[in-house]
């Protein structure tokens, strides 16, 4: 009887000869085999939200959608904060998308997006409808009003 060594690579059985000239290439994070395939007939068809990168970018470039505000919770006026100021004392600020994330990893559409401050967008991420009824305010509504006035600036501007 052989005695091998426990690293050492045992012989292959006549399953295990059968099972590596059948298996698939392992896959690869870089490969986007599934962003060729057109999945718009499909009943479950693939998720395509809609991005707008100037949108994004000029909400980085508005007020707090609560600036001033008064928290219900507190009674005080919301004070904005953010490590970023614009200048003339002015927090840059960050886009908050309403809406949970669909899968955890796709964010909702650009156009469902408010300015607000670091502060104001932590507290918006766990629940958006707390958040406005937090502030008085209809976040869907607001939304729709600064892509309203994105489109009309942006329009002007060509």
């Amino acid at each position: 009887m052989m005695v091998l060594h426990r690293r050492a690579a045992r012989p292959l059985l006549p399953h295990e000869k059968i099972a590596r000239k059948a298996r698939f290439r392992k896959p690869h994070p870089n490969d986007r085999i599934d962003s060729s395939i057109n999945t718009s007939a499909l009943q479950h068809r693939k998720l395509h939200p809609f991005r707008d990168k100037g949108f994004l970018l000029w909400l980085t470039r508005q007020l707090c959608v609560i600036f001033g505000l008064i928290d219900k919770l507190t009674d005080q006026p919301h004070i904005c904060w953010s490590p970023d100021k614009i200048g003339g004392g002015q927090f840059r600020s960050d886009p908050c998308h309403l809406e949970k994330a669909i899968s955890g990893r796709i964010k909702r559409d650009d156009r469902y997006a408010l300015p607000g401050c670091r502060l104001a967008h932590n507290m918006q991420e766990g629940d958006t409808e707390r958040f406005g009824r937090r502030f008085g305010i209809n976040c869907v509504e607001k939304a729709e009003e600064y892509y309203a006035r994105y489109l009309a600036e942006t329009e002007r501007g060509r």
